[in-house]
């Protein structure tokens, strides 16, 4: 996937700016407050967190990738609960990888 956004690390300042690795203002909680987003300060800390979040939305990916396989090897094995409980593990790794690949 080809990134569009202003390369991390993204910090937050002590005055409130989420700054960009090249040192580009990407937002400030501030102006947050005032245009009457409640909670700005932590928003502002989770937008800072955006770069993080999407270099581990892909490591999870990766991750529910080999559990379904897993999962989907152990569906046929053993008795008729473990099946059920592979099926079901299987069914929500599925769902989890829709969310978070792109």
């Amino acid at each position: 996937m080809t990134t569009k956004h202003t390369p991390g690390p993204w910090s937050l300042t002590d005055k409130g700016n989420v700054i960009g690795a090249d040192g580009e203002q990407i937002v400030n909680f501030l102006a947050l407050a005032n245009a009457g987003i409640e909670s700005p300060k932590a928003n502002a800390c989770l937008i800072a967190s955006t770069p993080d979040l999407l270099a581990q939305r892909d490591a999870l990916a990766e991750a529910l990738t080999m559990a379904l396989g897993w999962l989907e090897a152990c569906r046929d094995a053993g008795d008729e609960t473990f099946r059920a409980i592979a099926r079901a593990g299987a069914e929500e790794a599925r769902a989890a990888l829709a969310k978070v690949k792109p």
